[in-house]
């Protein structure tokens, strides 16, 4: 018989550990790769998808992935990918984020507003 631990969350939901170790090592890549900017990751393993969003940019708009092709995916390239991408789309560089630097536009986001994101 396998134990499962959760994670109990605020709203009253369980979070499964699996998903928090997960969203863990994403964030933690993508700080690596583009460190300086804030990410936040969630997993659900029940609704098989990976959240990433940027709040810098927007706290609405973001990457979803689906855990089929992350668990395979064993360096997380694809969620890298996906974070590079949520910057290149707002015009901000791949890398270390510069003080102060915002975004003004994000390509597919009609009528974007940085003050709202």
């Amino acid at each position: 018989m396998t134990q499962s631990v959760a994670i109990h969350g605020a709203d009253g939901h369980d979070m499964p550990a699996d998903d928090v170790i997960l969203a863990k090592q994403s964030a933690d890549l993508l700080y690596r790769k583009y460190p300086g900017y804030l990410w936040a990751v969630h997993v659900n393993s029940k609704g098989g998808m990976l959240n990433i969003f940027c709040p810098i940019i927007s706290t609405r708009y973001g990457y979803t992935i689906r855990l089929s092709e992350v668990y395979p995916d064993t360096q997380l390239k694809c969620v890298m990918r996906a974070g590079g991408e949520i910057l290149e789309r707002a015009a901000m560089r791949r890398g270390k984020w510069r003080d102060g630097e915002l975004a003004k536009r994000v390509e597919g986001i009609k009528n974007y507003n940085p003050i709202l994101r």
